[in-house]
């Protein structure tokens, strides 16, 4: 594992170039906005994904939803143009995994990547044994995020001091696990899929089922396979999303966001009322849209996503949240 840094929208380093064939511009006039989804391959960090697409879309608005690992696989957000906006949001998802789990051994990152340390006393726990620790991870529960990890104490990542040597103690947050199925088990070899909430680490999953079995345990494999409702087969490779771009093809392979975001209500406005909105103004309602509660799809008369827009729960407005202007159009800071 050993992470290797970013953060969730990773729009502010890295800026200094197209590679070989040319430079990359702020805002080019034909920009890409919207959202893709990347089939990562094991090795490189979630950055150097976003590093990649910048190459390839020949501009610099470009981040991702939410880390994977170097060795992990799979699906990984990608958001372009004015969606960059988005990617706080799309990140919040439930995510679905596909782990294989080696007990019999620890690590010291809890996964291939580090240090790892045969059980030379552990023993094949039986089924019985595993379905009944693996039933205790189910829920809401609260997981303590691995040594080798992002996340900062006294303003130093953690991975960072782990490597020095230092001891990290970080606190247990609160996570929920929907679903753990385990597709095969043959000792020392565990494969389960996983459905969990974000924040959740599947290394610290594997690390912590180890520990229940007196067996010790570490993340062998990762693959994240979903992602809100997108799926992997939903997923470009770079040598697929290169070739699209050479095609002038990328359009095609855009999730729309009413699409991804479909678990919020959609609110259409006139032309008048979306001026006033993507002005940073407020826009009287006659009716909020069913179901609203707090964020909703701000929408266009010809259903073209046009931002995010908050209903505070007695009011009869909707407030700009987040403005998508179309091309050519100034943006209006709203609250972010």
């Amino acid at each position: 594992m050993v992470f290797m840094g970013g953060n969730m929208s990773d729009l502010q380093d890295d800026m200094n170039g197209a590679g070989a064939g040319g430079t990359l511009s702020a805002r080019t006039c034909h920009e890409v906005t919207g959202i893709l989804a990347v089939d990562k391959c094991s090795g490189p960090t979630s950055h150097d994904v976003v590093r990649s697409v910048r190459r390839i879309l020949r501009q610099r608005r470009v981040g991702h939803c939410g880390t994977l690992d170097p060795a992990a696989t799979g699906l990984l957000l990608i958001c372009a143009g004015r969606y960059t906006r988005l990617a706080d949001l799309l990140s919040n998802a439930d995510k679905d995994y596909q782990a294989t789990i080696q007990l019999g051994a620890t690590s010291d990152t809890y996964d291939g990547d580090g240090q790892v340390i045969p059980q030379t006393d552990a023993k094949d726990p039986g089924t019985e044994r595993l379905y009944a620790a693996i039933s205790r991870f189910r829920g809401r529960i609260m997981q303590v995020p691995p040594p080798f990890s992002a996340i900062r104490t006294h303003g130093v990542r953690s991975y960072v001091r782990a490597r020095r040597g230092e001891s990290v103690s970080l606190e247990a947050r609160s996570i929920t696990v929907h679903a753990i199925e385990v597709v095969d088990y043959h000792y020392p070899f565990l494969c389960i899929r996983v459905r969990c909430s974000k924040g959740t680490y599947i290394r610290s999953l594997a690390h912590d089922l180890g520990q229940c079995l007196g067996t010790g345990g570490y993340l062998r494999a990762l693959r994240r396979t979903r992602v809100g409702r997108i799926v992997e087969s939903q997923a470009l490779t770079l040598e697929e999303l290169q070739e699209a771009s050479g095609r002038h093809a990328v359009h095609e392979h855009l999730i729309p966001a009413t699409w991804a975001l479909d678990g919020f209500p959609q609110l259409t406005l006139a032309e008048a009322e979306l001026t006033a909105f993507t002005q940073g103004r407020a826009v009287a309602l006659e009716a909020p849209p069913e179901g609203a509660a707090d964020l909703c799809l701000v929408l266009d008369r010809n259903g073209a996503f046009r931002g995010l827009g908050m209903i505070p729960e007695t009011s009869d407005k909707v407030l700009p949240r987040k403005v998508i202007v179309p091309a050519g159009e100034p943006a209006v800071p709203t609250g972010d």
